[in-house]
């Protein structure tokens, strides 16, 4: 389990509730000093309206910048939360939530719009931390080490009624949430404790100004496309003499398109694969996945139509293209339990993308280091052709989704100035970081 919804939220709004630090002046007596802090946290929640907070009606909608691809439109009504800030030193001891009606609408692939609703009453019933904590206020300022805590939730009544796109899921929410998911949190214990003691140190460690590591989280996209082309020192032999960069990136897509080959990914070939994943209960949360005869191809056959670097004004200038890709998958099917339904589909047959083109230009300017800045690009897709089989649910999506995929390069220009302002600003992050790799 990666997240404990409750507990963080609570660890989040104590901590900005909270001053970034405490004047602790004498540093002596930290209980109470705890014990302020807990009547400002309860204090704050309700001077902002959150203790209890009511909602007499919101409503909004949401389409996807992509024409036909996704709509939802959604409203609530009469809903209510209470108890919040009722946090006593020894536990919280119930938070309650009722919900007069809320709706929600959603479309994919232009398909007729699929509705639900839920209302109902949520109550959280005596959820309780307890812990020990080595607090040394010798020193000019606090630290906070051997932190332990244990997290007891009493119970969960659930009392809510869901309906969606026609079947009554009730009974499976209220079980979840009444029996499946405190089980569920007793055997994870550990984990739970441990996500919780996180919380806890970080809201202490505002409070009373320690010192906490923190950790920077790269892009994926960076670090894959950083991992798959050469290495920096391939592309920075820039010399004395500065060599004709053009050469040298036309030097670097030779090597690249050499490492996709070596690395088997094109042409990709998968005769058989299959996995599975349970999410600790087969009945909360399960999937399995097969795929079988995947083939794709056209990764290497990159064409670069032309490039050009001024010295004077270090304007770099480039054209190039992936005249196609296609993919096709002898078969490919899913299986996923949610809450006690089953959800499946399959996919076979082929897709191919045709003439994506890139023209773009950048300042590229070399001395200590390398800088690209001033990254303009211009993309373009000129089609795509879709023979795909898909069913879902039991459905036949194969046409609207064939529809769909051949109308998107159509759809796409009509992002054009978006969809280019993204790549540029991808590929000046990406040149930067590879180019100026130790």
């Amino acid at each position: 389990m990666k997240t404990f919804a409750f507990v963080a939220l609570l660890a989040l709004a104590s901590a900005t509730a909270l001053p970034q630090t405490y004047d602790v002046e004498s540093r002596r007596d930290v209980v109470q000093v705890v014990l302020d802090i807990v009547e400002r946290a309860s204090q704050w929640l309700q001077n902002r309206g959150l203790d209890p907070y009511v909602m007499d009606r919101v409503e909004g909608q949401y389409s996807f910048p992509i024409a036909g691809l996704f709509t939802a439109r959604g409203s609530v009504t009469d809903l209510s939360v209470i108890g919040a800030s009722n946090i006593v030193v020894n536990d919280i001891p119930e938070i309650s939530a009722s919900l007069g009606l809320a709706e929600g609408q959603v479309s994919i692939l232009g398909r007729p719009p699929r509705s639900g609703l839920a209302s109902g009453r949520l109550s959280v019933k005596n959820f309780r931390i307890t812990g020990d904590v080595v607090v040394d206020v010798s020193g000019d300022s606090v630290a906070i080490s051997d932190l332990v805590v244990a997290a007891r939730l009493g119970g969960i009544e659930s009392g809510i009624h869901v309906n969606i796109i026609g079947y009554d899921v009730s009974t499976y929410v209220n079980n979840f949430l009444s029996n499946t998911l405190p089980n569920l949190l007793q055997d994870n214990s550990d984990y739970v404790n441990r996500a919780i003691r996180r919380a806890i140190l970080y809201v202490l460690d505002r409070i009373f100004c320690t010192k906490m590591k923190s950790f920077a989280f790269g892009l994926l996209m960076l670090v894959a496309c950083a991992a798959a082309l050469p290495q920096a020192q391939d592309l920075t032999d820039f010399g004395a003499e500065r060599r004709d960069i053009a050469e040298i990136v036309v030097n670097a897509f030779d090597r690249f398109i050499q490492r996709i080959i070596n690395r088997g990914l094109d042409p990709y070939v998968l005769d058989r694969a299959d996995g599975e994943y349970v999410f600790f209960l087969p009945t909360v949360f399960s999937a399995s996945a097969r795929i079988e005869n995947l083939r794709f191809t056209g990764l290497s056959n990159i064409v670069i139509n032309s490039i050009s670097y001024s010295p004077i004004s270090n304007n770099l200038n480039i054209d190039i293209a992936m005249p196609g890709l296609m993919a096709s998958v002898g078969g490919a099917s899913f299986e996923v339990t949610a809450l006690g339904r089953e959800i499946s589909g399959s996919l076979s047959g082929l897709l191919a993308i045709n003439g994506i083109g890139v023209r773009g230009s950048a300042k590229v300017t070399v001395g200590d280091g390398v800088s690209v800045t001033d990254v303009d690009v211009d993309a373009s897709l000129d089609s795509i052709q879709s023979a795909l089989a898909v069913r879902i649910l039991g459905l036949d999506l194969s046409i609207p989704i064939q529809n769909w995929l051949n109308n998107l390069p159509a759809n796409l220009s009509l992002y054009d100035e978006l969809i280019d302002r993204g790549l540029a600003r991808i590929l000046e992050i990406l040149l930067n970081h590879y180019l100026n790799k130790p």
